[in-house]
């Protein structure tokens, strides 16, 4: 029996999905290694394929303000990184031969800590 070939959505959503784990992988690693807290993390994949990663969860991070307690990567002198990252995999334009994942946008804000 012949292999199923993947459609394109399936082929986008797979390589989305993949790149969300590995970034998801990345950050527990280092947060580990550098002993920063984690608070939880938004990792989703919208119909057409598009994915988004929000840390903290997306919700939390749509809330933040200049007086917002630390979330996302705290350090441990309280400062702490928010990150949001919209990724898409297909063609950047007709004339490409091979699809490849691109952001569509990401955005971070780091914000200082209060130290004794």
């Amino acid at each position: 029996m012949p292999k199923r070939k993947p459609n394109r959505l399936e082929k986008q959503r797979h390589e989305v999905s993949r790149y969300l784990r590995d970034m998801q992988a990345s950050v527990v690693t280092a947060s580990r290694h550098f002993g920063f807290r984690l608070c939880p993390m938004s990792l989703s994949i919208q119909a057409d394929g598009t994915g988004y990663l929000f840390i903290p969860s997306q919700r939390t991070f749509q809330k933040l303000n200049a007086r917002s307690q630390p979330t996302g990567l705290v350090f441990p002198d309280n400062s702490f990184l928010v990150i949001r990252e919209i990724v898409h995999y297909d063609y950047r334009t007709e004339h490409d031969r091979d699809p490849e994942l691109f952001r569509l946008s990401y955005g971070y804000h780091y914000q200082r800590g209060n130290t004794p």
